[in-house]
């Protein structure tokens, strides 16, 4: 019977808007494969037979961690594979602010001159509201 080499309990681990391929190396044209996910899951099958590739990726942030279970199913063969999204805490990384600087801080909170700074790690507060690390070689 044809079906997938893939095993059950597979895991694929996805990020929000960062795909990972999987390759399914199956016996089935990518249109005969049906694919069911969770709701905050896309997943589609690309490709035929054994250059079918199964793209995975969260369709938004995680406030939690969560997981769940792709299914896959073609004529004669159902697989799963586990799916999970870890939440980091980090939404999104901004630029580096243009604003002029307000203050630098060792890491102890003592303010020290942004013209004089020594190899180190410091905080750099800005006019803006903003602050940031600065790494000083």
């Amino acid at each position: 019977m044809a079906g997938f080499p893939i095993s059950d309990g597979d895991e694929a681990i996805v990020n929000h808007n960062e795909a990972v391929e999987i390759v399914l190396d199956q016996f089935h044209d990518s249109a005969d494969v049906a694919v069911e996910a969770p709701e905050w899951v896309e997943a589609t099958v690309t490709g035929r037979y054994g250059q079918a590739k199964l793209s995975v990726k969260a369709v938004a942030a995680a406030e939690a961690d969560r997981e769940g279970v792709i299914t896959l199913t073609a004529p004669g063969v159902k697989k799963q594979i586990n799916v999970k999204q870890l939440f980091s805490g980090i939404e999104e990384v901004t630029a580096p602010s243009d604003a002029p600087v307000k203050a630098v801080y060792t890491l102890t909170g003592q303010r020290v001159s942004a013209s004089a700074l020594t190899p180190g790690v410091y905080v750099v507060t800005r006019a803006d509201g903003t602050a940031a690390m600065l790494f000083v070689k």
